[in-house]
């Protein structure tokens, strides 16, 4: 995603789908930035789809996301607020409950690299 022309219809359609408040494409470095509204139901999914569908690849995708960390047996999920969606932990969290995190996501595990729970605010 090197040239305007060639991402304009990404870009189109991400700003087009409800629950997205901006995108902000570094065609440079081939990436783009969509930054959700507050309470938005957006899947990361749907995102994907819609850059598959515009016929570009989704490689490794940062997020910043709330939910709550739960262990089920011996795996450590994390539920996204707001959605139906749950992400495997590649490492476990140290608590359970509603946090905040930032991470990798491939597939549908997601590799944290910080985690800000409510009573740290």
């Amino acid at each position: 995603m090197e040239c305007a022309s060639c991402a304009s219809a990404v870009i189109s359609r991400l700003q087009r789908m409800r629950g997205v408040e901006a995108v902000n494409p570094a065609l440079d470095k081939g990436r783009i930035e969509v930054v959700l509204k507050s309470e938005n139901t957006v899947r990361l999914d749907n995102i994907r789809d819609t850059v598959k569908n515009a016929g570009f690849t989704l490689g490794d995708t940062k997020v910043s996301v709330r939910g709550t960390a739960v262990k089920d047996g011996e795996q450590w999920q994390f539920r996204v607020e707001g959605s139906d969606q749950t992400l495997r932990l590649k490492t476990p969290l140290e608590a359970t409950g509603v946090v905040s995190v930032a991470g990798v996501v491939r597939g549908d595990l997601i590799e944290v690299s910080m985690i800000e729970s409510p009573a740290a605010k």
